[in-house]
């Protein structure tokens, strides 16, 4: 089941999306552009300190939307790929690496 989401999420729509947007074969055209503000959360098991994340969790399309944040403010951290942003979130909840932390939306009420 993973591989089917991951491979969904990550190799079809979007790329597909973006490509036909690009290249175009004449399916699509492009009446009008909208920018929406995104925002993600970095999310830790703990009260961690910023300089004890060595890495940070997170599907590949928030790891490129917070990208640029994360070079500013914390670039010796590694980053590593997950399926989803909740699965980021779930693995670091684990408490398993305890230098771990997720970037992903705001929860419920937050």
């Amino acid at each position: 089941m993973r591989s089917s989401l991951w491979r969904t999420s990550a190799t079809a729509v979007v790329p597909a999306t973006l490509k036909e947007l690009v290249v175009g074969y004449g399916l699509w055209h492009m009446q009008a552009g909208v920018q929406l503000p995104v925002t993600l959360h970095l999310v830790d098991a703990g009260e961690q300190a910023r300089g004890v994340i060595t890495t940070v969790l997170s599907h590949p399309h928030a790891h490129a939307q917070c990208r640029k944040w994360l070079d500013l403010h914390m670039p010796d951290v590694d980053t590593a790929f997950s399926i989803t942003t909740a699965d980021a979130a779930r693995m670091v909840a684990d408490g398993r690496d305890l230098n771990a932390a997720a970037s992903g939306p705001p929860g419920p009420g937050a």
